[in-house]
């Protein structure tokens, strides 16, 4: 099985410009997502998940996912900087890319 091809995706400068509400209250530029680094590993994640939890905790997360790409799409997420349990934070690894956040 042959591996495909790397598709490079171009990051929004400044961070957060497309996915999240801007400091005025402007909702940012909206577009397409992608998952960073290996989407398998998330994947694999949620699949191993799955079976550690009720079938409907699982749904409610799968619906909480939808629902933050969806607005991330949207260009209305909220992004906070050093503030703990919010939407979308910065990655402390690679401050180009922003990670969502998940409710408890």
């Amino acid at each position: 099985m042959g591996m495909g091809r790397r598709r490079w995706v171009t990051i929004a400068d400044p961070v957060g410009l497309r996915s999240c509400y801007d400091p005025w209250g402007n909702p940012g530029l909206g577009g397409e997502r992608t998952l960073a680094g290996q989407p398998k590993a998330m994947l694999t994640d949620l699949e191993t998940l799955s079976g550690l939890v009720s079938d409907l905790e699982f749904t409610m997360l799968r619906a909480e996912l939808r629902k933050k790409f969806s607005r991330a799409s949207q260009g209305k997420l909220r992004l906070t900087r050093n503030e703990h349990r919010e939407e979308v934070v910065q990655s402390e690894r690679q401050r180009r890319i922003l990670e969502i956040r998940l409710n408890d």
